[in-house]
């Protein structure tokens, strides 16, 4: 491992595309900018050295200032796992949540990240899209904690890998749009404060502690597609607090075991 890791070191700085972090206990420095809008950070939660813009992740920012987060680098199987948290707040000076456009990571690349400041508060207030969606289906992808101030307006998608890697859910939301479709794997802890007016397309709810709670209504325009609810060392667990009489659907398709 140690030679592979060396091989790959030397070959990828010849080539100008890599530059190695040092594997400790973290975290790293944050990484922020501002483009009159919220003020948006990254770091690495597990490595010492910070990450680099636009080699390990990049930020783009609409007319409003309101930013875009790409992570580039996640772990490619060569030895390093890259732990991410994102967050967006007013200002430098001013930790309320703001808004983030979308949070992305599309390389082959397992990405394991975080949506909470670094004092574990919300990392934002509202989000319109997250697509951690690896281009290879050997890799995967999951949200290891999070939670919103405000809403999830668009899409959310996750991707477990080939060898069943990944894929988990640990989020909670103040609701969820119409135009919102999420799809999760595996649904460790998803919480929503509010209601949900989108689609929740869940393959699984792990046995022992994964749940799904809405304290609102599932509306008309909203609909859970459950494909397992996996039973075992304890119960998963659905609950709908409010109203889910007018919803387009609530199908389970496997009782709990």
């Amino acid at each position: 491992m140690i030679q592979r890791l060396f091989t790959y070191w030397v070959l990828a700085c010849i080539c100008g595309g890599f530059v190695p972090h040092t594997v400790a206990g973290g975290p790293s420095a944050s990484e922020c900018a501002q483009n009159g809008g919220p003020y948006v950070c990254v770091r690495f939660d597990n490595l010492d050295d910070a990450p680099i813009e636009n080699t390990d992740f990049s930020f783009a920012f609409d007319g409003s200032g309101n930013p875009t987060v790409t992570f580039i680098l996640g772990d490619d199987g060569l030895g390093t796992t890259y732990e991410w948290r994102v967050w967006s707040q007013v200002s430098s000076v001013n930790d309320t949540p703001a808004d983030i456009v979308e949070i992305k990571g599309l390389n082959a690349e397992d990405y394991e990240v975080k949506i909470l400041q670094p004092d574990d508060d919300p990392g934002a207030e509202d989000v319109t899209t997250i697509n951690l969606d690896p281009s290879n289906a050997a890799n995967y992808s999951l949200i290891e904690a999070g939670e919103l101030a405000g809403n999830l307006s668009g899409n959310l998608t996750l991707q477990q890998s080939s060898g069943d890697s990944g894929g988990s859910l640990a989020f909670t939301v103040g609701s969820v749009g119409s135009s919102s479709t999420m799809t999760i794997p595996v649904c460790s802890n998803f919480y929503v404060t509010g209601s949900v007016s989108g689609d929740l397309v869940v393959t699984e709810i792990p046995n022992g502690n994964g749940r799904l709670q809405i304290d609102g209504n599932l509306t008309s325009t909203g609909s859970i597609d459950i494909g397992e609810m996996v039973g075992g060392t304890g119960p998963a667990t659905v609950i709908i607090d409010g109203d889910a009489d007018g919803s387009s659907g609530f199908n389970q398709t496997k009782s709990a075991g």
